[in-house]
């Protein structure tokens, strides 16, 4: 029974090769969209997009290119996601980051108007006083 498996399986996977090639190797360069297109290097195809301004400054700032100027007009994919990856991950971490600082701000600051007697709910009082003082009701 496992050889019968093992066949089958040899079998569907020699008739799906084919099938499941990702790139098949051309002739010439063939524009897929306005944005994507397929260049030949070493017999492979490599997917390529045209990038834009915002990929560009991407691609400077995760040292993927020196400057803006020396970024190709067509950059291929594998190279445009890394870059986004990797400021995205760079981008979070700021955050998480500015967000722990925020936190021990926010704490210091709460022990520091405590320890002057302050608190939301007499803020909250004083607040409503001055307000109904200032738009008295009319019955």
């Amino acid at each position: 029974m496992f050889s019968f498996a093992s066949r089958n399986a040899k079998q569907i996977i020699q008739t799906s090769k084919p099938i499941c090639r990702k790139y098949a190797p051309v002739q010439e360069n063939v524009s897929v969209s306005s944005q994507f297109s397929t260049g030949i290097q070493g017999g492979n195809m490599i997917p390529t997009k045209r990038v834009t301004n915002f990929d560009k400054r991407i691609l400077v700032f995760n040292k993927s290119y020196p400057t803006m100027a020396e970024v190709p007009d067509n950059v291929s994919l594998t190279v445009l996601n890394k870059a986004k990856d990797r400021s995205r991950v760079k981008i979070s971490i700021v955050m998480m980051v500015a967000t722990t600082l925020g936190c021990i701000l926010v704490s210091f600051s709460g022990r520091r108007a405590h320890k002057r007697g302050e608190n939301l709910q007499d803020k909250n009082l004083e607040w409503h006083r001055a307000y109904n003082e200032a738009h008295p009701h009319t019955k």
